[in-house]
């Protein structure tokens, strides 16, 4: 279960990258975004966040949504599952 979260932590490290530690301004990387995929970069972030959720919840039963959630950078369990509420009734 262990090495399962590890390789977790490393998808997610997508997410913490700041455009500071780019060394980019912000609104150049909403508009690269946005003119590669045709989304805001927030919803782009949400729809990766919600794929790599997805993908840990279907594939693997050991893992506990608490650890899953933390791992993601959510603070608790509650934030996670409303995430996952909501981002998955906009998806379908």
């Amino acid at each position: 279960m262990k090495s399962m979260l590890n390789s977790l932590f490393r998808s997610s490290l997508y997410f913490a990258i700041s455009p500071s530690s780019l060394r980019k301004d912000r609104h150049d990387i909403e508009k690269s975004v946005r003119e590669a995929k045709g989304v805001t970069f927030r919803e782009f972030k949400k729809s990766k966040l919600l794929e790599i959720c997805l993908t840990f919840l279907t594939g693997n039963r050991d893992l506990r949504i608490k650890h899953i959630a933390i791992t993601l950078g959510f603070r608790r369990r509650r934030d996670f599952s409303r995430f996952i509420k909501l981002h998955w009734q906009n998806a379908h």
